[in-house]
């Protein structure tokens, strides 16, 4: 067994006739070494898979041995592990109380193991009142010198004078500030509803400590009960767990995620990676991919994912004989490294999901600027029009002279022009927005069906705008059609009359019309100022985002020119560099406008600018598309580690019922540490025992707090030649600890683990 798959269930307060002197006579005897069959039979049937004897202040290495030999024959399957324990008395303060601390020992070094018997024997104690202080307590350890787990007895409430015998409170004076010491690995209880106190007690100094319940069972023919007189525990406790010492620790120095766990029911899962004719299975649970960089781990992810592969990927994978297994066909929900931040920048986040609300301004947005491009440069033109007009007057060639000419010359005045029509535009615009809130109306009926009165009212007004539009319009454009007629026929009897002209009267007809010129010169100049254009305002601040509620969360689209003052943008990207805004507003020559104007050479052009304006308002309109959620006090999701931690979130609850194997390549990319630390391991917890997970990542905090199931330690060599060494963090052999490749390839790995473990060693 190398990794995590099963919950296994502990008893490690067992006595046997070794007892016998602090019992009362008889009560003990029948647990002796001769009939240690009865109790292992009886474990085997209660499916207790790791136990130990801890008898008062004694230890039995034939006992022990006896045990462990009659376990190696597999005829009690379900009975794995008898791992060497001591239940000691032992008064922690002076002047108070004794307490009974259980040990469990490491029983990986048989010759040390073998000494424990030695050495208490060397400090035995002989009367059932007696007991060790703690400085002979710890010389014990000392002298037997092997990894050692603690277990104090606490029967009642830390603050509780009364009741709970032998209890660790009653031999401490603060046994609050005592727990937080380390000294102890974990607490016993006997009872499910002072498991309770104990844990509302250890709230109060947020600490983490392990409870856990055992038998104390003294007659093996009872077991699980104490002894004939004693009802059965309804109870064991469970923990998830590698059943040796190592797992117990491990165990121990994290109790939310080894403890109280259940089965994994997902039928649908990757069962294992095959490498170089080697099979290693995955947990149905929680896997992890470590390993340095470049050393294929995103390459099985891919594989996992049954993803097309890159051609270097398809060499790794032939020459690895790398294979992929599944049990059933499970859904796969793949987040690839910085794909969060990637798809949030691009919209792409749950894009095609119902679960965002579209931004309605994006249309306006894009009208407005466009609008404004297009006043601004007809507001230039406007300028440029009338420096040119006054040019005109100021380069005028003529010398106005008295006429006493009495040759009456025949010719057509034309003193009308064709009128300006201010309204076609006007009624094009009033007739789009009628449209729309027509449209709009229809479409949402549900909505409006309230206000039927309102939209009739609206629609009539609008209407009757237009209505007065459309006659005006057409009342121009029927006198510009007679003015243009009138003005055909004057130039084409001018056009007749001078070819019959004498020379006198050509230059008189000359210098007239020069006059006329500079006339309607003025008179066009004066028309130009008088009706020069309203100067354009730069569009306000837009709103640009749409949210959406839904199970707590809140999906945000949100677009790049979301209530973002755009000016300073806008001259920045569409003009040269140093033009000045209010500037724009005085430039009256072609060459100057093409000059500032950004990425056209004459005003010609023109349509070239105007196409960047259209992708300037393509760019801003571009969308982001994310999850926030409230946490009761702050906003969370407008950084990108914010974003993605409710991500997370979202995928690991919300989304859980889309995938069966959860598939994540560093997601502690962008989240910082306490974040990883409060939020995502929290999230991976709550779906550990539903769905199977695999995680590439750097960060130790992914493993080591996580506590998961399988770690996979990938390396690749120089010939691209891949191997893997897998298992639980408590898993070795004797070619590796899977705890030390932690420590070795993570950084920070070493720092995570040692601020895990305060195990008890001299």
């Amino acid at each position: 067994m190398t990794k995590l798959s099963n919950i296994i269930n502990i008893d490690l307060h067992i006595h046997s006739s070794e007892s016998s002197y602090k019992e009362k006579k008889g009560y003990v005897d029948e647990s002796n070494i001769n009939n240690i069959e009865i109790l292992l039979k009886n474990l085997n049937i209660n499916n207790i898979n790791m136990f130990a004897i801890t008898d008062h202040n004694r230890f039995s290495y034939e006992l022990y041995s006896k045990i462990n030999k009659l376990i190696d024959t597999g005829k009690y399957k379900n009975v794995f592990t008898n791992l060497p324990g001591v239940e000691f008395d032992v008064q922690i303060e002076e002047k108070k109380p004794s307490c009974h601390i259980i040990c469990i020992f490491d029983d990986k070094n048989k010759e040390k193991v073998e000494n424990i018997e030695k050495v208490i024997n060397n400090h035995l104690l002989t009367k059932p009142e007696e007991f060790y202080t703690r400085s002979k307590f710890e010389e014990i350890l000392r002298e037997i010198d092997l990894n050692v787990l603690l277990i104090a007895h606490q029967h009642k409430n830390f603050d509780n004078p009364n009741g709970g015998p032998k209890s660790i409170s009653n031999s401490v004076t603060n046994l609050y500030d005592f727990i937080q010491t380390g000294y102890l690995n974990a607490l016993e209880y006997q009872n499910a509803n002072v498991q309770g106190i104990i844990i509302n007690c250890l709230k109060k100094i947020n600490t983490n400590v392990a409870t856990i319940i055992g038998s104390d069972c003294h007659q093996w023919e009872y077991y699980p009960q104490k002894d004939k007189n004693t009802r059965q525990k309804d109870y064991i406790t469970k923990i998830k767990a590698l059943p040796n010492f190592d797992g117990l620790a491990f165990a121990f120095t994290n109790m939310e995620n080894r403890f109280n766990r259940i089965e994994n029911y997902n039928k649908n899962y990757i069962s294992s990676i095959e490498c170089n004719g080697n099979k290693y299975n995955l947990s149905n649970g929680i896997n992890v991919i470590i390993g340095d960089n470049g050393s294929g781990k995103t390459f099985l992810m891919e594989m996992i994912n049954e993803n097309k592969l890159p051609s270097y990927y398809e060499k790794l994978k032939k020459q690895n004989n790398i294979k992929i297994e599944k049990v059933g066909v499970p859904k796969i929900y793949y987040v690839k490294q910085n794909q969060i931040i990637e798809q949030v920048k691009e919209g792409e986040l749950f894009k095609d999901s119902d679960l965002y609300n579209e931004i309605n301004s994006i249309s306006t947005f894009k009208s407005k600027i466009k609008k404004f491009a297009e006043d601004l440069i007809d507001y230039i033109k406007y300028n440029i029009r009338i420096k040119n007009k006054l040019d005109e007057i100021n380069n005028s060639s003529i010398h106005i002279k008295d006429s006493n000419s009495k040759i009456f010359i025949p010719k057509g005045k034309i003193d009308i022009k064709t009128k300006e029509n201010i309204y076609i535009n006007r009624k094009d615009t009033i007739s789009e927005i009628v449209k729309e809130i027509q449209e709009e109306f229809n479409n949402n009926k549900t909505i409006y069906s309230g206000f039927k009165n309102e939209q009739k009212l609206i629609l009539e007004n609008l209407n009757k705008i237009l209505s007065s539009l459309e006659k005006d319009n057409k009342k121009i454009e029927d006198e510009n059609f007679i003015i243009n007629q009138i003005i055909m026929s004057i130039n084409l009897f001018n056009n007749k009359m001078d070819k019959n002209r004498t020379d006198k009267e050509k230059e008189e007809i000359s210098y007239q019309k020069k006059k006329e010129n500079l006339e309607n010169l003025i008179i066009e100049y004066i028309d130009l100022i008088k009706n020069k254009p309203v100067k354009p305002m730069f569009p306000e601040k837009i709103e640009g985002n749409a949210k959406k509620l839904h199970g707590g969360f809140v999906f945000v689209k949100k677009a790049r020119y979301d209530n973002l003052d755009m000016k300073d943008i806008f001259l920045e990207e569409l003009f040269v560099k140093d033009v000045e805004y209010e500037n724009l507003f005085k430039i009256d020559t072609e060459e100057a406008l093409s000059h500032d104007l950004n990425g056209i050479k004459k005003l010609e052009d023109i349509d070239t600018w105007y196409d960047k304006v259209d992708k300037f308002t393509d760019k801003y309109c571009q969308v982001e598309n994310y999850i926030e959620k409230n946490n009761n006090k702050n906003l969370l999701g407008e950084t990108p580690g914010e974003i993605s931690s409710v991500h997370y979130e979202f995928v690991f609850n919300e989304y859980s019922n889309k995938y069966d194997t959860l598939l994540l390549d560093q997601p502690e990319n962008d989240i910082s540490n306490p974040r990883i630390k409060d939020d995502l391991l929290m999230y991976i917890n709550q779906i550990r025992d539903t769905k199977q997970i695999i995680i590439v990542t750097h960060n130790p905090l992914l493993v080591v707090n996580l506590d998961v199931d399988n770690v996979i330690c990938l390396n690749k060599n120089y010939k691209n030649e891949l191997y893997i060494q897998d298992g639980c963090l408590e898993y070795e052999n004797d070619e590796y600890r899977i705890i030390e490749n932690v420590a070795n390839i993570m950084d920070g790995g070493k720092e995570a683990i040692e601020k895990r473990f305060r195990l008890y060693k001299d």
